[in-house]
């Protein structure tokens, strides 16, 4: 596989290890609980009944365990072949994505000031005066506004677009180095596979 690959592949099993993980918190997968129910003290009529509450978990606690291990083996080994073959890519591909991702967000906001423009507009607004009775009144009056940019907008048009060029080029570099360098490791499941069919047990089943 790819680093491309590899990266959903990790992404796949760290759902996973998630997945586990909160099924061995949950206590009715951990616990098998019995109750006796003690009819006969109230009604004499009745029969006592011992009842063991179903499961909806269809493995063992210790199955979970298990399979946790063999899930953080797989994300281990995987992350020592992801570290060797970022370690021939013709650049530092995590400092790469890091100041790419940086520079993006600075992209976006040359954008937002490469559209700002002057604008004129008319409102209201209030004030109070005192009329010739003496009394204190409110009176309304119209404001003219005018927003002037106060930068030069060619200058970050300019800006705008090398760093775009730049964010591009490095985009496509990224792309290219995560499709075409390979890692040297065979995953042991596909990333169509379910917990179910990973662990060759139907959960859902009741």
């Amino acid at each position: 596989m790819n680093l491309r690959e590899s990266f959903q592949y990790m992404n796949f099993l760290d759902t996973n290890i998630s997945k586990v993980n909160m099924m061995l918190y949950d206590e009715s997968n951990l616990v098998t609980v019995e109750q006796e129910h003690l009819k006969k003290v109230a009604n004499p009529n009745a029969e006592n009944e011992k009842i063991v509450k179903p499961k909806d978990l269809r493995c063992s606690p210790m199955d979970l365990i298990n399979f946790l291990d063999e899930l953080m083996e797989e994300k281990e080994k995987v992350s020592k072949a992801i570290y060797e073959a970022k370690s021939k890519t013709e650049v530092n591909l995590d400092h790469a994505v890091s100041i790419n991702k940086a520079k993006q967000k600075q992209l976006n906001t040359l954008k937002r000031l490469v559209v700002l423009k002057p604008s004129e507009s008319e409102g209201f607004d209030y004030d109070y005066m005192i009329n010739n009775e003496g009394n204190q009144v409110q009176y309304k009056y119209k404001v003219k506004q005018v927003k002037t940019i106060d930068y030069d907008r060619n200058k970050v048009r300019t800006k705008y677009r090398a760093l775009s060029k730049e964010c591009e080029e490095m985009s496509t570099l990224i792309d290219k180095i995560q499709i075409n360098t390979e890692v040297d490791c065979e995953p042991k499941w596909r990333i169509s596979d379910t917990l179910d069919d990973m662990l060759g047990i139907d959960l859902d089943e009741k």
